[in-house]
């Protein structure tokens, strides 16, 4: 199995800590503690392990002996052992407790401010819908005000090519009346007669300022 030269090495304090742990472990599990593997559980250098596995097994072992020395606790110390370890529990679970009340506490909060969130989005989704619902009227208006536009355009195009028409036909008519007044006077100034009856539909045309027409 090959090395891998660019892993960085731990310090030594948290080297040693693992290590200490990986004996445990070994020794929990009914595994050999050998270098193999400890090296296997950390995946660090032989190079770097060889010195300090040797020398924390040495105290770990040391340990062992100091506490299989020690004498037995004296039956008189239990109780007592018994009480502070019932105190040191319970003061555990209040602070668990408490810790437990706390957390609560921040969760309902959330819960409220969540909820409080959601009724502002589902007013503002109403919101958002109504204008959506106003914008498609105002389109819809619009569309039909530029249809009437249209309409009146088209409308208003046909009013004035009539009144061209008309203003046509009044012109020509104009012309008309002229030509007839102007054949009036000719005639009755070349025959010194009364003049001609007038023509159908037109005025007779006065021969003097004084002469009044005659209604046809």
């Amino acid at each position: 199995m090959s090395e891998n030269p660019e892993k960085q090495a731990p310090t030594d304090a948290a080297l040693e800590a693992r290590i200490v742990k990986a004996l445990k472990e070994l020794k929990a599990e009914g595994k050999t503690e050998s270098l193999r593997n400890i090296r296997g559980k950390l995946g660090v250098s032989p190079n770097l392990l060889t010195e300090p596995v040797r020398r924390l097994k040495a105290q770990l072992a040391e340990q062992e002996r100091e506490r299989a020395a020690m004498p037995p606790l004296p039956e008189s110390l239990q109780p007592l052992l018994i009480e502070i370890w019932e105190a040191a529990w319970k003061a555990a679970d209040q602070t668990a407790d408490n810790e437990r009340s706390g957390y609560q506490a921040r969760l309902n909060a959330l819960r409220a401010e969540i909820e409080a969130y959601e009724e502002d989005l589902a007013e503002e989704a109403a919101r958002v819908e109504s204008l959506t619902d106003e914008v498609t009227k105002l389109k819809n208006e619009n569309g039909a005000l530029i249809v009437q536009l249209s309409e009146a355009k088209m409308e208003a195009e046909e009013l004035r090519e009539k009144l061209r028409d008309k203003t046509a036909r009044l012109a020509e008519r104009d012309d008309l009346v002229e030509l007839v007044k102007q054949l009036q006077v000719e005639g009755c100034q070349e025959r010194s007669v009364e003049p001609a009856s007038p023509v159908e539909g037109f005025p007779e045309i006065p021969l003097s300022k004084g002469d009044p027409p005659k209604p046809s």
